[in-house]
């Protein structure tokens, strides 16, 4: 899964122990954008960058080491999750 991929680069995540815990955040990621108004075809679009960056940082908000920054990611997935809600994707992310 590329997705798990990439959330396990932005944490810096090189073995496999966290895998599970990780694929159910990405998991609860897309459902959280659907429950949001994001279409389910979106939220699984594992081609569409907007998509991946926002479950990223999902999952980095999830796993932050302090409140802070906890803060911030959730912040930053809000407005992405906005954005992505009000966009209309057609094919030309």
């Amino acid at each position: 899964m590329a997705v798990l991929d990439d959330v396990k680069t932005a944490m810096r995540i090189r073995h496999e122990a966290l895998d599970d815990l990780i694929s159910k955040q990405i998991a609860t990621a897309r459902a959280e954008m659907v429950r949001a108004g994001v279409s389910e075809d979106v939220a699984n679009d594992d081609d569409n960058a907007c998509v991946a960056d926002a479950i990223i940082t999902f999952c980095q908000m999830r796993n932050a080491d302090t409140i802070q920054e906890s803060d911030q990611y959730s912040k930053s997935w809000q407005y992405q999750l906005d954005c992505i809600r009000k966009s209309t994707f057609d094919g030309g992310d």
